[in-house]
This record gives C-alpha cells, sequence and structure tokens, in this order.
C-alpha cells in the first residue's frame, strides 16, 4: 500500500472523501442514544468492528471503505476504533 507521502493529491483527496463518508455514518448510528449504548456495552474489538459492519445504517459501499481504510492491519483498527471513541466523547459534549 502507497503512503500518504507517495500518493498523487487526487488519491489522497479521494482516501478523505471516502473517510469522511464513512465517518458521517458512523456519526449518524452513534447519534442515536440506544445505538451508542449497544455499542459501548460492547468489551472485544471484534464485537465493535461487528457492530458497524452488521448495522442495517451501513451499505455494501460503506463496509468496503471501512474494510479497506480501517481493517487490514491492528493499528488500523485501532485508529478507526479510537476515532469511534472520539465521536462519542463530542456527542457527549454536545447532549
Amino acid at each position: 500500500m502507497m503512503t500518504k507521502s507517495k500518493m498523487g493529491a487526487g488519491e489522497q483527496e479521494r482516501l478523505m472523501l471516502s473517510d469522511n463518508f464513512l465517518m458521517e455514518k458512523v456519526r449518524y448510528i452513534l447519534n442515536s442514544p440506544s445505538q451508542c449504548e449497544e455499542y459501548r456495552r460492547l468489551i472485544s474489538n471484534d464485537d465493535k468492528i461487528n457492530f458497524f459492519l452488521n448495522h442495517f445504517i451501513m451499505n455494501d459501499y460503506a463496509i468496503r471503505q471501512m474494510k479497506n481504510l480501517y481493517l487490514s492491519s491492528e493499528n488500523r483498527i485501532l485508529v478507526f476504533l479510537e476515532m469511534v471513541d472520539e465521536i462519542i466523547r463530542e456527542i457527549n459534549q454536545d447532549n
């Protein structure tokens, strides 16, 4: 996989748009208090990932983006889960 420094500007922009699309879906899911609480009850990283992969809001495109951007290595999974935790913190601050 190419690093960001080796990618062209168009490729970087495409990845950012894909990431924004995916994270907006994640935010939409977590804006529901019941869904957010359900996610918080999950303990294992696998269960947390599967929560999003199997959620009815996630379409095939979003699932492919999630797998490509965040599920290809353990480090990327941890980055994704940290981003989800940050979204939850932002939602809690807004409420």
